[in-house]
């Protein structure tokens, strides 16, 4: 496939722009030389998430991220840059040539003006075995004049994971089902303080199943299990005026397990949800994934914590007040921030969860003490940020807030029952239509449970030991 000329250089992946070749050009050494040669990487990314179609090329989960990459040379409008007459070009890469080689056609030579070579290829192999990890590759790439002047830039590739790595479903039904947060409506209570409700969850992270049992048109009820440790990127919340970075995954082995029913869109999950609860600072609640600097490592890496500088794939985005945080399950706080921990047995369901909360014995240190007078529907003042069609109190904080105190109307807290109720979607097109992927929209799964005490300071202020709840807002995608 020949390489189409391209009109702009793109010295940022992160950065869009209007040309036909938006963000497919990279360069990274800046220099007044910046236009003799440059890297053209379909998609734009010098990350990737094994199996990504839009950017590993063989469309796989197979270990290994296959990128396509040509090279240009005298690319045209580059500020502070003149083309020169280029009569040689080298490409070197790291790592095993033999296991892994390198392939990029260069273009013909010598020339004197824009001229892209053909598209070739670039594998980067995870690493690990038990537990992938990603993995990385350095490519040099230099441009010489006659008069033995050069260009020359480095690039780094980075291989991340994929979370799907469901075989074919053996009786014909559909063989995974990605569920990914659909932002308003999801919401994070624990405690019986109330300073740790009403979070809203991030946005646009995704939850995958693996499926089996199920078959093309007589049993559409799929055994289902949760692909992975993790379960949802951090979250970051400010509680009483302590910033907390929650870190949550599956503690069981085996992960998440229950039922998904593709004829219904009913799921029903269950395990053990371990979560770290960092003490960190209003600056960085969470660490972030970010755009790093483009001359050092094209892509996204994290901003702070355990694995700063390490490249990460946003998750999802969380909201502390009006700051945006882009989340990653691969940017975590550092140890030393680590207050305490917790592990909640939590079933989770597209139907409806109680629990009955007892309040916590006399003498229990919570700060403010749980109230007595805890009334659904009563939240109102400045708790409620807004008000959903329903009437629904949405809280400053994004989740929605179910209970206030009667006689403190802006503080939630848990009723003697707590009730939280999901929704169920049909998927499309309806089962057994043989065609896949099908979809499902506006379904919500939901969970109560009773969450132990942390270990830490900040039990007093969340009110823990003491009940907890979900509700988590899906799209539903099911591919066989």
């Amino acid at each position: 496939m020949k390489r189409a000329p391209a009109s702009v250089l793109i010295l940022a992946l992160a950065v869009g722009s209007g040309s036909p070749a938006a963000g497919s050009l990279v360069s990274t050494d800046r220099g007044r030389n910046d236009c003799w040669v440059t890297f053209d990487v379909e998609g734009g990314r010098a990350h990737c998430r094994d199996g990504d179609p839009s950017c590993d090329a063989d469309g796989t989960a197979d270990g290994v991220c296959t990128f396509a990459i040509g090279v240009c040379v005298d690319v045209k409008n580059v500020p502070d840059c003149r083309p020169r007459r280029i009569t040689q070009v080298v490409v070197r890469a790291s790592g095993d040539a033999q296991l892994h080689p390198v392939s990029i056609p260069l273009p013909p030579l010598p020339v004197r003006r824009e001229t892209c070579g053909e598209v070739g290829f670039v594998q980067v192999a995870l690493r690990g075995h038990r537990r992938l990890k990603p993995g990385n590759r350095r490519l040099l790439l230099r441009a010489t004049t006659p008069q033995g002047l050069s260009d020359l830039d480095y690039l780094k590739l980075y291989c991340l994971p994929n979370a799907i790595y469901c075989l074919a479903n053996p009786d014909g039904g559909p063989r995974a089902v990605r569920l990914t947060v659909a932002g308003p409506g999801s919401d994070f209570d624990v405690g019986t303080s109330g300073a740790t409700h009403n979070a809203r969850l991030p946005d646009g992270w995704k939850l995958d199943l693996c499926l089996l049992g199920c078959d093309a048109d007589t049993n559409p009820v799929c055994q289902a299990t949760g692909v992975g440790g993790g379960f949802a990127p951090p979250l970051p919340i400010v509680a009483g005026g302590v910033p907390l970075c929650l870190v949550t995954g599956v503690e069981s082995v085996g992960g998440l397990r229950g039922t998904a029913d593709v004829r219904s869109g009913a799921i029903d999950l269950a395990g053990t949800l371990a979560t770290d609860v960092y003490v960190t600072d209003e600056t960085h609640v969470c660490p972030r994934c970010l755009a790093s600097e483009p001359e050092l490592t094209p892509g996204l890496t994290c901003d702070s914590g355990a694995f700063a500088g390490g490249a990460c794939i946003v998750d999802g985005i969380a909201m502390v007040g009006d700051t945006a945080y882009a989340v990653s399950r691969g940017c975590v706080p550092s140890g030393e921030q680590l207050a305490g921990s917790i592990a909640v047995p939590v079933a989770l369901t597209t139907g409806s969860s109680t629990l009955a909360a007892p309040r916590p014995p006399v003498g229990t240190p919570v700060t403010p003490p749980a109230c007595d007078d805890c009334t659904e529907g009563i939240c109102a003042g400045d708790t409620c940020a807004s008000r959903a069609a329903d009437g629904t109190c949405v809280d400053v904080k994004g989740g929605v807030s179910q209970a206030c105190c009667a006689s403190e109307p802006t503080r939630p807290c848990f009723p003697d029952v707590v009730e939280r109720v999901g929704a169920t979607v049909i998927p499309a097109p309806a089962w057994p239509d043989p065609a896949y992927p099908k979809s499902a929209s506006g379904a919500v799964l939901a969970a109560t449970f009773c969450a132990p005490a942390s270990g830490s300071s900040i039990d007093g202020a969340s009110g823990l030991p003491g009940p907890g709840a979900l509700l988590v807002p899906v799209t539903e995608g099911w591919v066989r």
